[in-house]
């Protein structure tokens, strides 16, 4: 392999690519966005004017879970849970919903994976 070129991720414990993996935990995340969407959502306020839904939580909880299961020596930085197996030789980096604020007062939305 060529200096500098990265190495190919290992597959998940069941053989899944993590692009598949990743896919499939934003879509399934996704399914939970979509739920609560437009409708009340409990929320409380993190920080100045952060805010945080039972949205973002369920669906970090689902997006970890995915991850988890499929790549249990990957460590994950998420926004609500903070950081898992610091130093692992991969980490994922979780934001299921990016504009939390938006997202609450029903002001647009969208996808990005």
């Amino acid at each position: 392999m060529p200096e500098g070129a990265l190495s190919p991720l290992p597959l998940s414990v069941h053989g899944k690519s993590a692009y598949t993996i990743a896919r499939y935990a934003a879509s399934e995340a996704g399914k939970i966005l979509k739920k609560y969407h437009g409708k009340p959502v409990g929320m409380h306020v993190k920080g100045k004017r952060n805010l945080v839904t039972e949205a973002d939580l369920l669906s970090e909880k689902r997006i970890l879970g995915i991850i988890n299961s499929e790549f249990p020596s990957h460590g994950i930085l998420s926004e609500e849970a903070g950081a898992s197996r610091e130093g692992a030789e991969y980490t994922w980096i979780i934001d299921p919903l990016d504009g939390t604020n938006n997202f609450y007062f029903g002001i647009g939305f969208g996808r990005d994976l």
